[in-house]
């Protein structure tokens, strides 16, 4: 799965595999001066990890179990401008 933000001739983009986490949240956070923008793939709902094993979603690795996933963040230059 793949997203990206173009502005003014610079971009971000994110690339994840959407099968190992199969949640993106986003976020905001607007402070006095400061302005923070999360984009998170993840393998579980914002709602917590007694909401997610309730609705069995919740993830859990054996000991010796690998978990693997992909992920991509980059910045564009759109050479147009």
């Amino acid at each position: 799965c793949s997203s990206d933000l173009l502005n003014k001739g610079m971009g971000t983009y994110i690339e994840y595999n959407s099968k190992s986490l199969p949640y993106l949240t986003l976020w905001k956070n607007f402070q006095k001066r400061f302005y923070v923008l999360g984009i998170e793939p993840g393998t579980c709902r914002v709602e917590g990890r007694v909401k997610e094993k309730e609705a069995g979603r919740a993830l859990y690795l054996s000991k010796d179990q690998v978990f693997e996933s992909s992920l991509e963040f980059g910045i564009t230059m759109d050479q147009r401008n």
